[in-house]
C-alpha cells in the first residue's frame, strides 16, 4: 500500500483538536504493481476507528470518485434468518463534486477484537466486524453485493481499478502502461465542516517531450493521463529540432478516451474500449497542433502520434474541472 499521512495519525489530530486529517494514496487502483493501492487503510491494518463528520476528495487528487464503507455503529440482527448477514454500512459513492456529509457525529468507533496485523484469511470477516464499530474503508470499486463491504469484480460501473490492456480506437489490442498512476487525496473532517462550498480539484497540467524514430503508418502511444471526470481538456503538440537531434518531421496527433476502466480481460463481458476524441492528421514542423475536448466523461486520456520519419517534439495537456 503506497500511502502517506506524513507520520500523523487520526488520534494525533484529535488530541490536538484539529479539524481535518489528510492522507495521500498513490498508485490508486493498480492491481499489478506490488506498490499498488486497492484499499485504504491498507491490508493488515485496521480501518480508521474514529468518527468522521465528513469525507471529501482533496484538491490535488487526480481521482474523482471512490467507494466508502461507513457504519453508524448500528447492526441489523437477523441471526434467525438464513443467508448472508446484511450490514447497515453499505457502500456509499464519494465524488469530487459531492463530499459525504453526516448531520451528526457518531461515537468514536472501536475495533478492539480485530487482531493486528490481520491474517489474510480473516481480512473480510474482520472488516465486517470493524465496520459495525464505526471503522471506515475506501475502495476503488463498488461492493460485490447490495450489503457487501468487500470490493467487487471491478466489472461494474464506477470502477477505477486499472486494466492491463484495452482495445484502442484503431481496433488493436494496446497494453496499458503509464508513468502516472491515479492519485487519491482524501480529506477526513473530524468536526462538522461549515461547507459553503466543497474543495475543487486543481487543474491537471502535464508537459513532456517525445523524441524517437518511428516507422511509417502505425500509431504510437506516447501518453496515458488520468483525467478522471475533468470537464475540459486542451492538448497542444509541436514538432521542432529544439526538442531533440535534427532532423524532425511532420506528424499526426490522435487523442482517445478510456471510460469505465476495470481489470477485466478482453474476452470477458466488460473489456475496456477506447473512443476516438479528435485528430490532427498532418502537422508541419514548427506548427502547434491543438485539440480541445469538452465533457470527455472519461477516466484516461490517450495520446498517439504517427510519423514517417524522426519526430522531436513536446506536448502539453491541461485538464480542468
Amino acid at each position: 500500500m503506497a500511502y502517506d499521512n506524513y507520520g500523523f495519525t487520526v488520534e494525533d489530530a484529535l488530541a490536538r483538536s484539529q479539524d481535518v486529517f489528510e492522507v495521500d494514496v498513490t498508485a490508486w487502483g493498480d492491481t499489478i504493481a506490488s506498490s499498488g493501492s486497492v484499499r485504504f487503510p491498507p491490508l493488515n491494518q485496521r480501518g480508521i476507528p474514529a468518527s468522521l463528520a465528513a469525507i471529501a476528495i482533496g484538491p490535488r487528487s487526480t481521482i474523482d470518485h471512490a467507494w466508502v464503507t461507513w457504519s453508524r455503529e448500528k447492526d441489523i440482527n437477523v441471526s434467525n434468518e438464513s443467508g448472508p448477514q446484511p450490514l447497515i454500512s453499505s457502500a456509499r459513492y464519494l465524488s469530487s463534486e459531492a463530499p459525504l456529509l453526516y448531520t451528526q457525529r457518531a461515537a468514536p468507533g472501536t475495533a478492539t477484537n480485530v487482531p493486528f496485523p490481520q491474517p489474510a484469511s480473516e481480512v473480510i470477516a474482520n472488516e465486517r466486524d470493524a465496520m459495525r464499530r464505526g471503522a471506515l474503508y475506501v475502495y476503488p470499486v463498488g461492493p460485490s453485493g447490495s450489503f457487501g463491504n468487500a470490493p467487487g469484480s471491478g466489472q461494474t460501473g464506477g470502477s477505477t481499478l486499472l486494466p492491463t490492456q484495452y482495445i484502442n480506437q484503431f481496433n488493436a489490442v494496446q497494453p496499458f502502461f503509464t508513468a502516472e498512476l491515479p492519485f487519491l487525496q482524501l480529506t477526513l473532517y473530524l468536526k462538522p465542516p461549515a461547507f459553503g462550498s466543497y474543495p475543487k480539484r486543481a487543474p491537471l497540467i502535464r508537459t513532456t517531450r517525445f523524441t524517437s524514430g518511428f516507422a511509417p503508418a502505425p500509431q504510437h502511444l506516447i501518453a496515458l493521463l488520468p483525467i478522471y471526470g475533468r470537464k475540459h481538456v486542451r492538448i497542444q503538440a509541436l514538432s521542432s529540432a529544439n526538442f531533440g537531434p535534427a532532423p524532425t518531421g511532420v506528424f499526426g496527433l490522435y487523442a482517445g478516451l478510456l471510460r469505465n476502466v476495470n481489470p477485466s480481460a478482453l474476452t470477458s463481458v466488460a473489456p475496456v474500449f477506447e473512443a476516438p476524441a479528435g485528430a490532427v492528421l498532418t502537422n508541419p514542423v514548427g506548427t502547434v497542433a491543438t485539440l480541445e475536448i469538452t465533457n470527455p466523461n472519461a477516466d484516461y486520456l490517450a495520446l498517439y502520434i504517427t510519423a514517417a520519419a524522426n519526430v522531436n517534439g513536446a506536448y502539453t495537456v491541461v485538464a480542468s474541472d
